[in-house]
C-alpha cells in the first residue's frame, strides 16, 4: 500500500493512530523515510503531521530518508548530486532532508540480488549507530491516555480467542467479551480525538492524517536490524516506516 492510497473512515483513522502510538510507546530508534525521490503533497503533508501528531521538530534527527531505486548507490559522488537534486524538488521536505540523520541509497531491484545485498548492508551498518532511544513528549502524551484501555484490550482480545477455541465464537461469554472491547474502543477512539484536537490538525487533513496512520501501522515492532534491512532493501512503493 503506497502512501495516499487508503480510504479510511474516521473510525479507522483513529484505532490505527492509536494502535500505532502504543506500539512504540517505549519510543524508537529511527523513521525511515523510503521514497524513490520525489515526494509528494500528501508525502509532505504526512511527514509534518507526525511531527504534529505523535512526534515534534526534532523528528528529523531520528529521520533516515532511504532513496531506493538508485543504481550508482556505491558512488559517492553520485549520492551527493542526488541529495542536492533532492532538496531542489523537496518542496515542503527541503528542510526534513537537510536536516535529517542521513540519507541512505539503495539499488532494491529484485534482479540485482548483489545490489540489493551490499543495499542492504549499507543500511544495516547505519541503523547499527543508531542507538538513541527518541521518546517525544506528545507520544508519550496520549499513550498515558490510551494505555490503559490498550492494554486491557489486549488482555480481553487474548481471551477471546482462547475461549473461541475451546466453546466456539458464538458462546455468551465470549459475545461478552467482545462488548467489552467494543466499549474500550470506543474510548481509545474518543480520546485519539481529544489529542488530535489538542495538537490543532483538523480533520479536514483527513487524507494526509489516513497517511500517517496508515503507514505509521507498519512499524517495525520487535525486529532484529538484518530484517529491517532486508525489508526496506526490497522495498519498491514510497512508504514512512519506523525502526524500534
Amino acid at each position: 500500500m503506497g502512501i495516499g492510497d487508503t480510504k479510511m473512515s474516521d473510525q479507522e483513522v483513529l484505532d490505527k493512530m492509536a494502535e500505532a502510538t502504543y506500539s512504540i510507546r517505549n519510543g524508537l530508534h529511527q523513521v525511515l523515510f523510503v521514497t524513490s525521490g520525489r515526494f509528494s503533497d500528501a508525502e509532505v503533508a504526512a511527514y509534518n503531521l507526525l511531527r504534529s501528531v505523535i512526534f515534534d521538530k526534532n523528528i528529523t534527527k531520528y529521520t533516515t530518508i532511504v532513496r531506493t531505486r538508485f543504481p550508482e548507490f556505491e558512488d559517492q559522488r553520485e549520492c551527493s548530486k542526488d541529495f542536492n537534486l533532492m532538496i531542489d524538488i523537496g518542496g515542503g521536505l527541503t528542510e526534513a532532508i537537510n536536516s535529517c540523520n542521513k540519507v541512505v541509497h539503495v539499488e532494491n531491484h529484485p534482479v540485482y540480488k548483489e545490489s540489493r545485498n551490499k543495499s542492504g548492508s549499507i543500511l544495516l551498518n547505519h541503523l547499527s549507530t543508531c542507538q538513541y532511544i527518541y521518546k517525544p513528549r506528545s507520544l508519550n502524551e496520549l499513550n498515558a491516555k490510551i494505555d490503559k484501555p490498550m492494554s486491557e484490550k489486549e488482555r480481553i482480545q487474548q481471551k477471546i480467542s482462547i475461549l473461541s477455541k475451546e466453546k466456539g465464537v458464538e458462546c455468551d461469554e465470549v459475545e461478552q467479551l467482545i462488548r467489552k472491547v467494543k466499549k474500550l474502543e470506543n474510548t481509545i477512539r474518543q480520546e485519539t480525538t481529544q489529542h488530535i484536537k489538542e495538537k490543532q490538525v483538523s480533520w479536514k487533513e483527513k487524507e494526509a492524517v489516513e497517511t500517517v496512520v496508515s503507514k505509521t501501522a507498519e512499524v517495525v515492532a520487535e525486529q532484529e536490524a538484518e530484517q529491517v534491512a532486508e525489508q526496506v532493501a526490497e522495498e519498491v512503493a514510497q512508504e514512512i516506516c519506523l525502526v524500534m
